[in-house]
């Protein structure tokens, strides 16, 4: 019987989930059901591609993995396995589960662990090469399997090929990553090797900080904002931020960044501010309502035009003032 033998990916500052000690600073206004999980599979013939998509439990990947073992085509089968959001546990006020309500751009929940297994290529390896912690994106596995199938990577792609780490080779990491957020709140944040810095464009309906700095290698759960702290690091997580944003989209030919366009409808598709806050006032939190209202008014005075975005909502409204 073959044994299958993998390459694992975690990120930096990985850590096994804990249970919190501190309370949530942020109210999250609905949260949705996640259906049960469902294991679709679609082969192509001729690539003969097995593609597994859904919400798939840990045991049943297990018994396909399993089942790939007992016949006996490990040899002839790579196998990808990464998980899509973690469970949050109130990390930055907010708790979350796998495919259910994600309010931000935390690192708990958009981190994504990797595990490859390759024929030929991860099976040898020694335990000490068999994991990396290198900052990637999501982005970089599409080249990857480009070089690992010896095909060339169409040009234009910003993903940047992490084979030789399955190699076992030592890799660069980035100096830093980028993340974003546009379903609940508009956020970007930075993430070197030991600091996250979050940036709120819009909160939607959370008590989201306009600015958070914290020591994610110390404090992986998130509990102290080192904003007010450590300005010289804040401005260098800022200069990140604004030298990522002037690569992708501040030169010429560059098109609109979409968060920057949308904002005076903000993240609405799933909960309406308006309603939230009247849903607040009406249950006895006037003062969060108000907190909601202050949060979603032009920041330096700047004047909403209504015929750029006809169904912004109103918070106005539905406070009655």
């Amino acid at each position: 019987m073959s044994n299958i033998t993998t390459m694992a990916f975690t990120g930096a500052g990985a850590r096994p989930a804990a249970k919190a000690t501190h309370q949530s600073t942020a109210l999250a206004p609905y949260l949705h059901e996640v259906g049960g999980g469902l294991l679709t599979a679609g082969v192509e013939a001729r690539q003969r591609v097995l593609e597994v998509d859904g919400a798939v439990p840990v045991a049943v990947l297990g018994d396909l993995l399993g089942a790939v073992i007992e016949l006996r085509v490990t040899r002839r089968m790579a196998a990808v396995e990464r998980r899509g959001d973690q469970e949050a546990v109130d990390e930055v006020g907010v708790v979350e589960a796998a495919g259910g309500l994600v309010g931000g751009v935390d690192p708990v929940a958009q981190g994504l662990p990797l595990v490859v297994y390759w024929p030929g290529v991860t099976d040898d390896l020694p335990d000490s090469a068999r994991h990396c912690d290198a900052l990637l994106y999501n982005i970089d596995f599409a080249p990857t399997l480009c070089e690992l199938l010896d095909i060339p990577a169409p040009g234009g792609w910003q993903g940047e090929s992490f084979a030789p780490a399955l190699r076992g080779e030592a890799i660069v990491s980035r100096p830093y990553l980028v993340l974003g957020h546009g379903a609940h709140t508009y956020q970007r944040a930075v993430r070197t090797r030991d600091h996250l810095y979050i940036r709120t464009y819009h909160p939607g309906s959370f008590r989201a900080e306009w600015e958070s700095l914290f020591d994610v290698t110390n404090d992986p759960h998130l509990t102290r904002d080192l904003l007010a702290d450590e300005p010289e690091l804040a401005d260098r997580m800022r200069g990140h931020l604004a030298e990522w944003w002037n690569h992708y989209a501040g030169g010429p030919g560059a098109l609109p960044d979409p968060m920057h366009t949308t904002l005076q409808t903000g993240p609405t598709y799933y909960n309406d501010p308006g309603q939230y806050a009247q849903h607040l006032r009406d249950t006895g939190r006037a003062h969060l309502a108000d907190d909601l209202e202050q949060r979603l008014t032009p920041l330096g005075g700047a004047t909403p035009v209504s015929w750029h975005a006809p169904h912004i909502p109103d918070v106005r409204l539905a406070g009655g003032k």
